[in-house]
């Protein structure tokens, strides 16, 4: 039990970089430069389309240990990341918010 722990901190603190990366990517950079439709997009794709259904295989599917469903579940943070830098290098996020006032 201990052991699973000590997997599950080992796990989080290397996705956390990419974790808090991604965060200041969806919130900061593409809601505040107006690019909320898409932010909500691939936040909700990479849950439903990669996180969950990982999840699910690791649990119920391959039987395997609770620190290795977590590392599934850290493949949502990597897809979010590779649509993220996506998004912005197309600068498509760029909007003018100000040009009806």
């Amino acid at each position: 039990m201990v052991i699973d722990a000590y997997q599950i901190m080992k796990i989080n603190s290397l996705i956390m970089p990419v974790r808090v990366f991604n965060i200041v990517l969806i919130v900061g950079v593409l809601r505040g430069g107006g690019d909320a439709n898409h932010a909500f997009a691939i936040e909700a794709f990479t849950m439903w389309f990669m996180g969950v259904p990982a999840a699910f295989a690791g649990a119920l599917l391959f039987k395997l240990p609770i620190y290795w469903v977590v590392a599934l579940t850290t493949l949502e943070e990597i897809g979010k990341f590779i649509l993220c830098m996506y998004r912005l290098v197309s600068d498509k996020w760029i909007n003018n918010l100000v040009k009806n006032f």
